[in-house]
């Protein structure tokens, strides 16, 4: 984890709070955690996103990318979210998680919206 991320101290608490449950993450987070440390300059960005993610214990789950993004298409009028984050919400919709843990202000603030499908949002 990056000491110096403004959420850095939040992260941690949320990790200790959720330790013991089962924690998964999409191929979608796998490449933006890549894409987010090619862009800091880490020397191998890919594998960097993969220790991530096992240093967090979660598993990367898959799923059928033609059905997220019709789900992404059906459930955009309801949610107003941003492309990318769209799509990590119809994963979970796909995928049948009902907890989605982020920090990310826009999809905090589409709350209610996401109760409406099932999506409980872990701050």
């Amino acid at each position: 984890m990056d000491v110096k991320d403004p959420n850095h101290s939040k992260a941690e608490r949320l990790l200790k709070l959720i330790r013991d449950e089962a924690k998964v993450v999409s191929e979608l987070t796998k490449i933006e955690l890549a894409s987010v440390y090619s862009r800091g300059n880490v020397s191998d960005p890919q594998a960097f996103a993969i220790y991530s993610i096992n240093e967090v214990e979660a598993r990367i789950i898959r799923v059928d990318f033609s059905r997220v993004l019709l789900e992404a298409f059906k459930l955009s009028s309801a949610l107003k979210l941003r492309t990318l984050d769209l799509l990590h919400i119809s994963i979970c919709k796909i995928a049948g998680i009902e907890r989605f843990a982020t920090f990310d202000r826009n999809i905090i603030a589409r709350k209610k919206e996401l109760d409406k499908i099932n999506i409980r949002i872990i701050t």
